[in-house]
């Protein structure tokens, strides 16, 4: 019987350090998530930065360009004019396109 209880000591012994392991795992990997979220908080900051200062760019070249251009004149554009653009399609229907006249008298 010695023999089986030594045996049983033993694998709860692995079992136990096995378990440990998993602990010690488990918090690395916690304090890893930590550290990344960190980081792309850091990154997040840095290009909401950088997205200020690049609309802030782009509205002090449009303000020169206004200010070479003169007062009243157009800007010049490769976009289209509304002359040149295809009327709009027509809107869908209330009814949808399962309203006929057999359905109406529902309404």
């Amino acid at each position: 019987m010695s023999i089986e209880v030594s045996t049983r000591d033993a694998m709860i012994a692995d079992l136990e350090r096995q378990l440990n392991d998993l602990h010690i795992a488990h918090n690395n990997v916690q304090n890893e998530l930590a550290q990344t979220r960190d980081e792309l908080e850091e990154v997040h900051s840095t290009l909401e930065h950088a997205n200020a200062m690049l609309a802030a760019h782009d509205a002090q070249h449009l303000l020169e360009q206004e200010g070479e251009q003169g007062e009243g004149e157009a800007p010049d554009s490769d976009m289209d004019t509304e002359d040149d653009m295809p009327p709009l399609p027509a809107p869908p229907s209330p009814m949808g396109s399962e309203a006929t006249a057999n359905n109406l008298d529902d309404f």
